[in-house]
């Protein structure tokens, strides 16, 4: 089963860290790393998760592969682009549910937004206190 190459091309596909991957299984960073790589056997209960986290059916992740990548152009039966990708309207759920990683994503990046505006204030903080000892000093 090639369900660890299926994980870490998805996981790119998205755009999506290890990091974030483990934390929205419940596992810490080297042991989402070691589940991709195959050092870890994934159970129904990570499939699940992992899933979730890439909002992919459990089927998807097993079964994944570059046909899988749709576009929505509106037209009626499937077709091979020329960049080689099947262009075919998604069914109403799979766009819910690419609508619903999409809103995860912006949420993601108003957090991590959030996280980088603290860590330049800290930065600037900090900053101004070491100007203030050399001075002292």
């Amino acid at each position: 089963m090639q369900i660890k190459q299926n994980l870490r091309d998805i996981r790119a596909f998205k755009d999506i860290r290890q990091k974030v991957m483990a934390f929205e299984m419940g596992l810490s960073q080297n042991s989402y790393s070691r589940l991709e790589r195959g050092k870890t056997k994934m159970t129904d209960e990570k499939k699940e998760k992992a899933a979730a986290a890439l909002g992919v059916s459990v089927e998807m992740l097993e079964h994944f592969h570059e046909k899988h990548i749709f576009i929505s152009n509106g037209q009626q039966g499937g077709t091979m682009s020329q960049a080689g990708i099947i262009q075919n309207p998604l069914p109403e759920d799979s766009l819910e549910g690419f609508r619903a990683a999409i809103q995860n994503q912006q949420e993601e990046i108003k957090h991590l937004r959030a996280d980088l505006a603290l860590f330049r204030e800290e930065n600037r903080r900090l900053r101004e206190e070491a100007s203030q000892m050399a001075k002292l000093a």
